[in-house]
């Protein structure tokens, strides 16, 4: 395993999945110009599922995210920030720092 691979249900809480994946699909819907209801709609929930997926109290279950994943036009990777190794912005520049020092060796 890659230094920087970890285990995705190790890295975060529940909640905080939950938080990130809300972050994504409110930052994707929006830039696609659509309502929670049209989301909703094209997905096959109802708004107030989806509108409980945006605010963080739900967490999507695999196929919602395939379909969101398919809407948005981006991989499920992306809703779920994958690539995320931090949780907090002190974390992220922790983690900046150590990849400049190893750019630097």
């Amino acid at each position: 395993m890659m230094q920087n691979e970890a285990k995705y249900n190790n890295l975060f809480t529940l909640e905080e999945r939950k938080k990130i994946i809300a972050q994504s699909i409110g930052e994707l819907r929006k830039a696609k110009g659509l309502s929670q209801k049209e989301v909703a709609g094209e997905i096959g929930v109802s708004q107030a599922t989806y509108s409980a997926y945006e605010r963080g109290r739900n967490e999507p279950p695999a196929e919602i995210l395939v379909r969101m994943s398919y809407l948005f036009n981006c991989p499920v990777d992306v809703l779920v920030q994958r690539d995320r190794l931090y949780r907090d912005a002190s974390e992220a520049l922790r983690q900046a720092e150590q990849y400049r020092a190893q750019i630097a060796q």
